[in-house]
């Protein structure tokens, strides 16, 4: 057996275990805090390594291709930042190595997730990672309010992967199928969708726990209360990692069914607009920066749904490197909140005359703002450029009118947002950066702006990562 091919999935494994052993003997958090690092590292070295290798294993249960191997590079990318964040940057925040473990962990239930090859253990693989995510939803929990944001994540977990598992024995039933190439075979699914109810139920069902883990309507508050009150490493994963690993699971759901289903897909279309909707409203009426970044998440997921939904190439394309393009400009905006956040939750108002404390901090938190909202120059504004042309190729014109609405409303807002950085008086002192956060923002900048000035070379990665899904999916 070739197990190259394996290799993110083993090293990612060994870390696990490589952390457990030095952190269980030693007591100094610093050292353990840098082999987490250089192991994250190593992790996102081994999945660009491993990228053009393919397999299939246990009876083609398991399945590594161009697609998976992607999003392992994008989750570990993620854990990457996320660990590098929390060690490194701003007030330490000194959570104990069973955090990181579990983080760990998490990580590989998405990278299952990827390369599952069945509905079921693709759901088992979620849950691989929603169990690492109930355990380290309480770590550093600051008061009760935290707590009872855990306690609701939970429970709402709890029942939509009921759900979901309630959804596939009723696929099973219908079709005595749960493989996914079986079901994304043309004439499969596609001619029981459109006369069956019951198929649709199932999808609707089997769909809710994912919905639920991309962070759209009617799940947002769950992500609000998070994000403000609980640890905010964890919230951090939750609206970046996991949408990326969850992203994964929604395209290869949504391509099983083709374009035959009216009900389903115009069921996750009003998902969709509600999302994007609503968090714009919600977004312009917040004073936390965390709250802020939550409901601008909620929003490109929105987005993110819609190019799903399309389920054309060009749609496919756009939702890969959309995920990796938002997901980059919500850590640079966390990267800014862990920096500049103190005892209290960082207020909108305290970035003002941000540009006077730190030009270059100044610059990440501006072009930050710019991507996500999608304006011109940033990889946002292609991400949304991509989806609105897939949202045309469907003739889905009447909703595209509404998410350019919203684009404008965002626009605006984000527009006051600059100002207020560039042209307003400091409410601080000058900021010391070292040279890894001057390096670090340097990144976030590169990373934002290089995908909107050139996206031929991400669309084209994009394009591979979708292939074998084209090959014997119903498009």
């Amino acid at each position: 057996m070739n197990i190259q091919p394996l290799l993110p999935e083993i090293v990612l494994i060994l870390m696990f275990f490589l952390i457990y052993i030095i952190a269980s003997g030693n007591k100094d958090n610093e050292l353990i805090y840098g082999i987490i690092q250089v192991a994250a590292a190593i992790n996102v070295f081994i999945a660009l390594y491993s990228y053009d290798q393919t397999g299939e294993y246990l009876n083609k249960i398991y399945v590594v291709d161009n697609f998976s191997q992607t999003f392992k590079v994008m989750i570990a990318a993620g854990y990457f930042l996320i660990v590098y964040m929390s060690t490194s940057v701003g007030k330490k925040e000194k959570l104990p190595f069973e955090y990181f473990q579990n983080l760990t962990i998490a990580s590989f239930g998405l990278y299952l997730v990827a390369s599952s090859g069945d509905i079921f253990t693709m759901l088992m693989s979620l849950e691989v990672t929603t169990l690492s995510l109930y355990v380290i939803l309480f770590f550093k929990g600051s008061n009760g309010d935290a707590t009872k944001a855990g306690i609701k994540y939970i429970l709402i977990s709890v029942v939509v992967s009921g759900l979901a598992l309630y959804g596939v024995s009723l696929l099973w039933g219908a079709t005595g199928k749960i493989m996914i190439k079986e079901l994304a075979k043309k004439n499969v699914i596609p001619m029981m969708i459109g006369d069956s109810t019951l198929i649709v139920v199932s999808f609707i069902l089997i769909l809710s726990t994912v919905l639920f883990k991309i962070v759209v309507f009617p799940f947002h508050f769950s992500v609000e209360d998070i994000t403000e009150k609980s640890n905010g490493i964890t919230s951090s994963f939750i609206i970046t990692v996991l949408v990326i690993g969850s992203t994964a699971a929604l395209i290869k759901i949504v391509n099983i069914t083709g374009n035959v289903s009216s009900k389903l897909t115009w069921f996750l279309i009003t998902i969709s607009v509600v999302s994007i909707v609503l968090s714009v409203f919600k977004t312009i009426s917040q004073d936390k920066i965390r709250n802020f970044v939550a409901f601008s998440t909620i929003n490109n997921c929105g987005f993110l749904l819609l190019s799903v939904v399309c389920n054309n190439e060009t749609g496919l394309i756009a939702s890969v490197y959309s995920v990796s393009c938002f997901s980059l400009i919500v850590m640079s905006l966390l990267y800014i909140i862990k920096f500049l956040e103190k005892d209290e939750a960082l207020k909108i108002i305290d970035l003002k005359g941000l540009n006077k404390r730190s030009n270059l901090m100044g610059f990440t938190f501006s072009v930050s703002i710019a991507g996500i909202v999608g304006m011109p120059f940033t990889s946002g504004f292609i991400g949304k450029f991509l989806i609105l042309y897939a949202a045309i190729q469907k003739e889905f014109y009447g909703i595209i009118a509404v998410y350019i609405f919203s684009s404008v409303i965002s626009f605006i807002y984000a527009a006051k947002l600059i100002r207020n950085v560039y042209m307003r008086d400091s409410k601080g002192s000058t900021l010391q950066i070292q040279f890894p956060i001057r390096l670090l923002s340097v990144f976030f900048i590169i990373g934002i702006i290089l995908p909107g000035v050139f996206p031929q070379i991400f669309v084209e990665y994009a394009k591979r990562s979708i292939i074998m899904l084209l090959s014997f999916g119903p498009l």
